[in-house]
């Protein structure tokens, strides 16, 4: 699921996501520029929330390596605190070429 949202990010020319939980849901915004655009929210509880959040604490852990349009990304999350609730910072950047 991080693979795709961050691939939807790109589309849209943004360099970043970000995950913020509110009213139930989770909020992700594609940055670009330090402006963000929603691409999309899920319900807290649903599974595809649930999905999220693990790819995102699962991401936190060690960095995601992903070809996306045939490029290849690595994925960084950091995890910080908004009004007592986990929010993340996902940086997408092109992977060094592995020769």
């Amino acid at each position: 699921m991080l693979e795709g949202l961050c691939g939807q990010a790109l589309s849209l020319g943004a360099d970043s996501i970000e995950v913020e939980h509110k009213d139930s849901r989770e909020w992700v915004f594609a940055n670009k520029g330090g402006m963000g655009v929603g691409i999309a929210n899920y319900d807290s509880s649903s599974a595809d929330g649930k999905t999220l959040r693990g790819n995102l604490y699962a991401a936190a852990k060690k960095p995601v390596r992903t070809v996306i349009g045939g490029q290849a990304y690595i994925f960084k999350v950091r995890i910080f605190e908004s009004f007592g609730e986990d929010t993340f910072a996902v940086s997408i950047k092109l992977a060094p070429n592995l020769k």
